[in-house]
């Protein structure tokens, strides 16, 4: 196993704005790195978007708007 699949958490990402949308699950160091592993991978169109991030190990979710121009992140909060 190497260092970087050590650090990788299991993630289920979803866009709320999908209806019925039940997300994917990505291998990623952080929730935000989840957040745009799953828009980069899904190609979801421009301007802004949000995701929901849940760790699937925790249960911790967070919720994240991108700038799919810039692919700046930010919370939902």
């Amino acid at each position: 196993m190497t260092h970087a699949t050590e650090l990788a958490r299991r993630f289920r990402v979803r866009s709320p704005a999908i209806e019925d949308h039940h997300g994917y699950v990505v291998l990623e160091a952080s929730f935000a790195a989840a957040a745009i592993a799953y828009v980069e991978d899904r190609g979801t169109g421009a301007g802004e978007t949000m995701v929901v991030v849940h760790d699937l190990d925790t249960g911790q979710e967070h919720c994240f708007r991108i700038d799919l121009a810039t692919s700046h992140v930010t919370s939902c909060e």
